[in-house]
């Protein structure tokens, strides 16, 4: 597999923490192009993370838009969702494969496809088993009862995304929230859990939130029941954007 230049827009309260995520989770092979939103100037500037260009781009293979600790407020109310939304439209224009998790994941469905979230009564949060309702090149490889982490306020419900044209329910819960969505042609990939975190990633969000609930199954800081789906799901992931370079490269040679 040739390097793939993949474009992250970070919008995790914690820069740093989610750049080693990802940089942990991608591994070797990918090129990572770090963005902040133009509207969303930085507190603290770091050398490795450069206001989003959208003239640059449409020279990605493929762009993550990261989840937000904004969960809760209308898309209306976020002042970058505009400018998310510009991101989406080129995106989308260029044919470039998207992963968009947690809040990047509401906030796509939204603008995709006019899909609107609704708030939890308690924050999910924890490690939690899954079944995987269709068959995919995201999924085939991963076991019954695969294990992913989710940690968020608001939902887009499973009846709403079922009912959507243009969109595949992969992975939900056993309590029936959803883990993994795509649209029909493959370019976009929804992903409300957050399998980019590592071993600490759910006790390290649980730190950085006042009076936040602790994890479920997931009592012991050490553990790490989602390694596995991690591992698997990204490389997975990484394939098809790899295959869908391929081909754009042999429909332009």
């Amino acid at each position: 597999m040739s390097t793939l230049d993949v474009g992250v827009l970070v919008l995790m309260h914690d820069k740093e923490a989610t750049r080693q995520d990802f940089i942990d989770a991608l591994g070797t092979g990918v090129r990572l192009h770090w963005f902040h939103p133009v509207s969303h100037p930085l507190h603290k500037p770091a050398p490795w993370l450069q206001p989003l260009d959208l003239r640059q781009v449409p020279t990605l293979d493929a762009m993550i838009i990261t989840g937000a600790p904004i969960d809760r407020l209308d898309f209306s109310a976020v002042h970058y969702y505009s400018e998310v939304t510009q991101l989406l439209d080129v995106l989308a224009a260029h044919h470039i494969p998207q992963l968009n998790v947690c809040w990047g994941a509401e906030a796509a469905l939204h603008h995709d496809f006019g899909l609107h979230k609704v708030a939890l009564e308690h924050k999910l949060f924890g490690a939690f088993r899954h079944t995987a309702l269709a068959t995919s090149a995201l999924t085939e490889q991963l076991p019954a009862g695969f294990v992913a982490p989710h940690a968020r306020y608001s939902d887009i419900s499973v009846s709403a995304l079922e009912q959507a044209s243009g969109i595949q329910l992969l992975a939900v819960t056993a309590d029936n929230h959803p883990l993994l969505a795509t649209s029909d042609d493959g370019h976009n990939t929804y992903l409300f859990g957050h399998l980019e975190y590592r071993q600490d990633g759910l006790w390290a969000e649980h730190a950085r939130e006042t009076n936040g609930p602790e994890p479920r199954n997931n009592e012991d800081v050490t553990a790490y029941p989602w390694q596995q789906t991690r591992t698997t799901f990204f490389d997975a992931w990484l394939s098809l954007v790899s295959e869908h370079k391929d081909k754009f490269a042999s429909l332009t040679a």
